[in-house]
């Protein structure tokens, strides 16, 4: 029983740490095991909690239409076991990415189940979930989260309200409130799975401890998207946020450090964590950079250190002193090209052959990771296609040897001055991994544009630009802690 508690919290964070390109992977953890899935158990390997399968969306989509002639012999004879292994065809269209298909088939299987059980019978709770899970992917939001209360309200009536078996539930609700901006409901739906781990988890494990980070990168990635010029109660929501994100990750070093000891691989991903954190909240730069120093010193200390991950974790300190303003950047880029190359190849690849062969490693954007389009209340005139044309201020400049935008000029623009100066002081804040030449950082120029947005176009284009990371998106390394893959 303890053995199932843990799966459910765990693959429950790993799920909600998903990118949402890989969201819909995560409503194959709700198929129902029947007779005749041996058709495809032994050929495919799905692993839904961490995001890998071998299932690819046409195989999917075939598998989908082979269920379904299969149940045209059991219909009658079995019609519990057709309803479920419909609701696998229908699980199996959504993840194919035919969605109406797969919406359709599930709710006949569930009028199908509902007929034969209890309308509250725990059984109906994996189909009712991926109903969840294709409304939420038709963004058909108010649907979805209908759907998600009710798969929760039988976990509560079976269970109790600490049951383990809703926190997948729980990470869905995070999503669909992040969608539709209730931020402080996925906050609570966030702390409800903690306090779920910490009831049904051995405390200091490292299964809660899985869980408190992923807790932590959450409401960690949370507190990054308040603005620190923000109004009283949001900044102090901002604080609490993080104040909450760092108290976790020091119980999982300390309890990681009581366990196993104070030089243990264990703590690397932690301490990393940690550093991210930092810096996310801003203006502790000393913080971030001792926990990135403390985890090479771990890796320097072990027998025999892998040269890949010491060069990978000098590699980490260099770009957090180019963030925090230390000087010692330049040494440790230096430190992490003596030990290997291999770590900068994929930024020599993506360099012109001319920069390629004189083996020279481009910057690299730290921050942030790319230009999101600005708001502008310019108004353009119109292509005569109808269309609006483009907005944009093109900057040349040149990163320096600590990865600072330095001479910047204004090469192109088709936007007023004051965007203009909005877009070179976006690119003056910004900051790069520098250059590097046989591990030695130099000034390297570069050109980027900066695009934007007229507020005066529709509500359509308005919502595709992007903004803040969403919370899940960072919790990509979340971790496996907590709950169903449809788990958070």
């Amino acid at each position: 029983m303890k053995r199932w508690i843990y799966y459910c919290l765990a693959v429950g964070f790993v799920g909600f740490s998903l990118q949402a390109s890989g969201v819909e992977l995560l409503i194959l953890n709700h198929l129902y095991d029947e007779p005749d899935n041996l058709l495809w158990e032994d050929e495919i390997d799905l692993d839904p909690q961490s995001g890998d399968t071998n299932l690819t969306k046409p195989q999917a989509r075939t598998l989908a239409e082979d269920l379904r002639q299969s149940l045209k012999s059991r219909l009658e004879d079995d019609p519990i076991g057709s309803a479920m292994q419909l609701a696998n065809v229908g699980m199996f269209s959504t993840y194919a990415g035919d969605l109406t298909a797969g919406q359709t088939d599930l709710e006949l299987a569930l009028n199908q189940l509902q007929a034969q059980h209890r309308q509250y019978d725990p059984e109906l709770t994996r189909i009712i979930s991926a109903l969840g899970i294709n409304a939420f992917l038709q963004e058909n939001f108010e649907v979805a989260e209908n759907y998600f209360r009710r798969s929760q309200h039988i976990h509560h009536r079976q269970d109790g309200l600490f049951t383990s078996g809703q926190t997948a539930n729980l990470n869905w609700l995070t999503r669909t409130y992040l969608s539709t901006e209730r931020y402080e409901e996925a906050d609570t739906a966030q702390r409800h799975v903690l306090q779920i781990a910490q009831r049904r988890l051995v405390n200091d494990s490292p299964q809660l401890d899985e869980v408190k980070r992923g807790v932590a990168i959450y409401l960690g990635r949370r507190g990054s998207t308040i603005s620190p010029l923000a109004d009283e109660m949001a900044r102090a929501n901002r604080q609490r946020l993080f104040s909450e994100a760092l108290t976790l990750i020091q119980e999982v070093i300390t309890s990681i450090e009581q366990r196993l000891g104070k030089d243990v691989m264990e703590l690397i991903p932690v301490l990393k964590t940690k550093a991210e954190i930092h810096f996310w909240r801003g203006g502790h730069s000393r913080f971030q950079d001792a926990s990135l120093e403390r985890t090479l010193a771990i890796i320097q200390n072990q027998p025999d250190p892998a040269e890949h991950v010491l060069a990978e974790t000098w590699l980490d300190l260099a770009d957090s002193y180019i963030l925090t303003g230390n000087r010692g950047a330049l040494e440790a880029y230096r430190q992490a090209w003596a030990i290997t190359t291999d770590i900068f190849n994929d930024n020599l690849e993506q360099a012109d052959p001319a920069t390629a062969a004189s083996a020279v490693s481009p910057p690299l954007m730290l921050s942030p990771k790319t230009y999101f389009p600005l708001i502008t209340d310019y108004k353009p005139k119109t292509l005569p296609e109808g269309d609006l044309p483009e907005l944009f201020v093109d900057v040349s400049f040149t990163v320096s040897e600590y990865g600072q935008p330095r001479r910047l000029r204004i090469v192109d623009r088709n936007v007023p001055t004051d965007e203009a100066r909005l877009a070179r002081a976006l690119v003056a804040s910004s900051r790069y991994r520098p250059a590097l030449k046989e591990g030695l950082a130099q000034p390297y120029d570069l050109s980027r544009r900066v695009t934007f947005v007229s507020e005066s176009f529709n509500a359509e284009s308005e919502s595709a630009v992007s903004t803040a990371p969403a919370p899940q998106d960072g919790l990509l390394d979340a971790d496996p802690n907590l709950s169903d893959p449809d788990a958070t």
